[in-house]
């Protein structure tokens, strides 16, 4: 039986598995050949580490300089830092509760695209409730780099409208293809490439989250993923003005709506 899963907090899964012992504040943990971890992020921490125990040093050296993970090294800590909760935590509550006039992303998926190009646009925009990501390339299905099959919406006339359009993990727009680039044209849609340039894709997409929605909600989304952003630089507005009229509005209409009735009685009365 698996000593457990990294967590921060072992939370309901304790309850109802309670032969598992849940670690907390631990990237990964190993129990025998088993290993599991914490969340995405995390899991570049024990992948790197089933890297250096199958091939060696000089190995996960070499894997973990291309991946530019920020902070990594071979001996370096795999806790995750205690998180406390502060006033801009709201921002993600305040998106989730504002759904309306959020912007559809559109992710163009290129054949032999390297997986975390792929995971970082989906895991920072669902996991900051900024827009609703639609993976879309030239046919149904796309093989990654390392052969996962992933799943999109065809580039034709029955793709689901979206107001940008971006393709990680290619460096130019000759390798996008031309189905998904005339379907972009179509549609008037910009192609855009966020390339890593020797950073960790997290990076480039976190900015870009900045930049399109604003800094707070990157820096929350970045926390609850356990993504370090000491290095990073984001340009953007401050806070999610969307989110917060849309809400502001609401509360504004349903406040003035609960003193319909009253005010029809009072006209009404002789």
């Amino acid at each position: 039986m698996p000593r457990g899963l990294a967590r921060q907090a072992p939370g309901p899964a304790s309850r109802t598995r309670p032969q598992v012992d849940w670690v907390r504040g631990q990237r990964y943990i190993q129990d025998g050949n088993i290993t599991t971890t914490a969340g995405v992020t995390s899991g570049v921490f024990g992948a790197l580490r089933l890297v250096q125990q199958l091939t060696g040093t000089a190995e996960v050296q070499r894997v973990g300089g291309e991946l530019a993970y920020p902070g990594w090294s071979l001996d370096g800590p795999t806790g995750i830092p205690a998180q406390r909760p502060t006033p801009g935590d709201l921002t993600n509550l305040l998106a989730a509760l504002a759904p309306w006039r959020r912007p559809a992303l559109g992710v163009g998926l290129a054949e032999g695209v390297g997986e975390l190009d792929v995971a970082a646009p989906f895991e920072v925009y669902a996991t900051s409730f900024a827009a609703r990501t639609v993976p879309i390339a030239a046919t149904p299905a796309v093989t990654t780099r390392h052969g996962l099959r992933l799943i999109a919406a065809p580039a034709d006339a029955t793709a689901p409208r979206v107001d940008r359009l971006i393709v990680p993990g290619v460096h130019s727009l000759d390798q996008v293809g031309p189905q998904l680039a005339g379907w972009a044209a179509g549609r008037g849609l910009d192609i855009e490439l966020p390339q890593a340039g020797g950073e960790f894709s997290f990076d480039t997409m976190l900015r870009d989250l900045a930049a399109h929605a604003d800094r707070a909600t990157a820096h929350v989304t970045a926390k609850s993923i356990e993504y370090p952003t000491g290095h990073l630089r984001f340009a953007g507005p401050a806070w999610p003005w969307r989110p917060a009229t849309l809400l502001a509005l609401t509360g504004a209409a349903a406040i003035g709506a609960g003193f319909l009735p009253a005010a029809a009685a009072h006209r009404n009365r002789p």
